[in-house]
């Protein structure tokens, strides 16, 4: 009942998708250094619904993946009543 999802980089795409895909495994995630994908191959598509916490961990100096690209999938997600987190290092 206390099983989280988590991953860094490809791994935090990767803790995404779980927590967006299959709520039923999972009752919390901790992405790093990735951002929310939506339906596709389109990271800019609106992000997937969450139906857990999520507490998202990114830097501002992350070269892979932009700030930007993750406070948008961030918003997104919030807009869609989401719960997360977003702590953003320096």
């Amino acid at each position: 009942r206390r099983t989280l999802v988590t991953g860094f980089s490809l791994g935090g795409f990767g803790a995404w998708f779980f927590a967006q895909t299959h709520p039923e495994l999972f009752r919390a995630a901790i992405p790093m250094a990735a951002a929310p994908r939506g339906e596709g191959e389109d990271p800019e598509a609106p992000p997937r619904p969450l139906k857990m916490p999520a507490y998202a961990i990114h830097s501002r100096a992350d070269g892979t993946v932009p700030l930007a690209r993750v406070e948008r999938g961030v918003a997104a997600l919030r807009a869609q009543g989401g719960d997360v987190t977003l702590r953003i290092l320096d």
